[in-house]
């Protein structure tokens, strides 16, 4: 017990080195452009900070599975090198029970990160995008997805328009059952409009059958209302916005995604990413674990008898190799060309396989 408590300690320490550089090369390659953006765009210096402290969760979400193998790589290599490991084979300690110390740590880490790392990473990309929108791109559009039905809101010169509709097309650019509320620069609402449906038709939205209530006067029994056969509302949405930004799959949680997808559906939007994300993340676990026993694995040879310095190299380009494939595979899931189940489960599983393979080769060898 207390041999494998040495190296889980030794792995972690290990781990937290090897995210250093990784971050170091986070803010190199992502965090100091999109700084430069921001500057450039004549923003405060407080929105700027905002924004890179934002972008950096996706960016350590997306290095973790490299940490993980730089990090056992660098640890059984040092207690290769010390013999340590040679002392442990010696007094009847396998390969994989010696393995099985970091893999476990892993899974550790990893259900620290589905209750606390990925809401914070989803967080910090939702509030990232709307930062982005208002002070980068100067686009106001805002979507979502409730139990109602899609909700778009948009910003003019004279006000606020929000557009709730129960279900959408988008291959069509059509909302069904629509009720729009227009509200004036004092937030007040001045008119309601309901229509059958609503057609985006270049930067317009197209109402057919719709009715309008004037709310600008106060009335004092009745409000009447007008009848417009194609009420026409101008709009900077366009066709792509329509399609994609509702809900990205990487901007909710792994515990948001159930009922996301749920809201989707009944909404006619199309889930087959969001369900692939979810399958995603559930094989994350596997996935680490695969990669942790590469960069292990390949250390635990004798430096007497082998090339540390190969194997090292070895285990890395392996790790590159799984990460392309694993990225292939989620964007055929993603796409709908291969089952999420299968997409998200087949490169970690068949890794693992591989992988013990080897290592069972190089203990024989």
């Amino acid at each position: 017990m207390t041999l494998f408590k040495y190296i889980a300690r030794r792995f972690l320490v290990f781990t937290l080195i090897a995210q250093m550089p990784l971050l170091l090369i986070i803010l190199l390659l992502d965090t100091l452009p999109r700084i430069n953006k921001f500057l450039a765009a004549g923003n405060d210096l407080d929105v700027v900070i905002w924004a890179a402290l934002l972008s950096l969760p996706e960016g350590i979400s997306l290095t973790f599975p490299f940490v993980l193998l730089l990090g056992g790589l660098a640890a059984f290599l040092t207690l290769t090198r010390s013999s340590e490991l040679v002392v442990a084979r010696a007094s009847g300690l396998g390969a994989f029970r010696l393995l099985a110390v970091p893999v476990f740590v892993t899974l550790v880490i990893g259900a620290l990160g589905y209750a606390v790392f990925n809401p914070v990473m989803a967080y910090s990309i939702r509030e990232l995008e709307s930062i982005e929108a208002r002070y980068l791109y100067k686009r106001s559009n805002q979507f979502s997805v409730s139990a109602d039905g899609v909700w778009l809101r948009q910003e003019s010169d004279a006000g606020v328009t929000i557009i709730q509709a129960v279900t959408i097309d988008p291959e069509n650019a059509t909302l069904n059952d629509v009720v729009v509320f227009d509200f004036d620069n004092n937030q007040r609402l001045i008119d309601r409009t309901e229509a059958d449906s609503a057609r985006l038709e270049g930067k317009t939205w197209v109402l057919k059958n719709a009715l309008r209530w004037d709310l600008s006067t106060q009335a004092s029994e009745f409000i009447e209302y007008i009848r417009i056969f194609n009420e026409r509302i101008p709009t900077e949405i366009d066709l792509e916005q329509l399609q994609t930004r509702f809900s990205r799959p990487i901007s909710l949680s792994v515990w948001q995604l159930p009922a996301a997808i749920a809201k989707l559906s009944a909404a006619g939007l199309s889930t087959t990413a969001h369900v692939a994300y979810f399958h995603s993340k559930i094989a994350a676990p596997a996935y680490w674990a695969l990669m942790v026993l590469i960069g292990a694995g390949f250390a635990m040879r004798n430096a007497r008898t082998s090339n540390l310095a190969i194997m090292s190299i070895s285990a890395v380009v392996a790790g590159f190799v799984f990460f392309a494939l694993r990225a292939f595979a989620d964007s055929l899931g993603a796409a709908g060309q291969m089952s999420p189940f299968i997409a998200a489960w087949a490169v970690p599983i068949s890794g693992i396989l591989v992988i013990s393979g080897v290592i069972l080769h190089l203990e024989d060898g």
